[in-house]
């Protein structure tokens, strides 16, 4: 059998069975099939992508400083910072991202109570996928900023979350932002009292 005239890929056996006239249904099913080899072909291309991107990413610095509700400092890499690093990495590898939102819920009084952010990494064969994450307004805020601020501020740190969860990412230091989960440490004499009271009971 000549090798040259055994068709390598989906599309030239379509392009074959054009020639030759073939009914409808099995158009049909040679176009399915052709469709299935597109997207693993563009299934493995992404995979190989993500594979270069992850050899050539580096952890994000920090560029902000920020205190919690009880005064504890922090720093973080902002949503700029993350951007304007990952971005020549994604070129070198032919990919790139975008985010999306869900329409806001709203609890009985009207307030907005969550949008879900999705972050979708897409590869230039046409794969993709996506990550989400709950923007919820922050509640110890509402009196500090608008409430058009205060939705913001949640989508902004969403798409961070988003960002940093579907490329893999890491940043100097890099601490969990949710404020409930920051703790103070106490003075050495607030030791020494419970240490004292311990021992009393």
């Amino acid at each position: 059998m000549n090798n040259d005239l055994v068709p390598s890929n989906p599309i030239e056996l379509l392009a074959r069975a054009l020639d030759k006239g073939v009914d409808v249904e099995q158009l049909r099913e040679l176009m399915a099939l052709e469709k299935d080899w597109r997207a693993e072909k563009a299934k493995a291309e992404f995979a190989v992508a993500m594979t270069k991107f992850g050899e050539l990413k580096q952890n994000v610095q920090h560029n902000r400083k920020g205190k919690t509700a009880g005064s504890t400092p922090f720093s973080y890499a902002d949503f700029g910072q993350m951007v304007g690093a990952v971005t020549p990495w994604l070129a070198q590898c032919g990919l790139s991202f975008s985010h999306r939102e869900d329409a806001p819920m709203f609890n009985p009084e009207g307030r907005i109570t969550a949008v879900i952010v999705y972050c979708r990494v897409m590869h230039n064969s046409g794969h993709f996928e996506e990550f989400h994450f709950p923007a919820i307004p922050d509640a110890r805020l509402e009196g500090k900023v608008s409430p058009s601020q205060l939705l913001q501020m949640s989508i902004t740190y969403a798409k961070r979350q988003t960002l940093a969860l579907g490329l893999g990412l890491a940043t100097y230091e890099d601490k969990e932002e949710d404020h409930s989960q920051i703790v103070e440490a106490i003075t050495q004499k607030q030791a020494a009292d419970l240490t004292a009271l311990i021992d009393e009971c």
